[in-house]
């Protein structure tokens, strides 16, 4: 749930990067507060069916 200060961000990754490399390396940079920054993100992954 966002802040109501804080805008939703939506992120997508090209598909000929390795996905779950490109999430990771995204995530920690975006975590650049801390580690524990992490557990207030929610991700959403579309379904194979998409």
């Amino acid at each position: 749930m966002a802040d109501k200060g804080s805008p939703l961000q939506v992120y997508t990754i090209p598909a000929e990067l390795p996905f779950v490399d490109a999430l990771a390396a995204g995530l920690t940079k975006r975590a650049a507060a801390g580690i524990f920054e992490l557990a207030d993100y929610t991700i959403l992954l579309p379904t194979r069916r998409a």
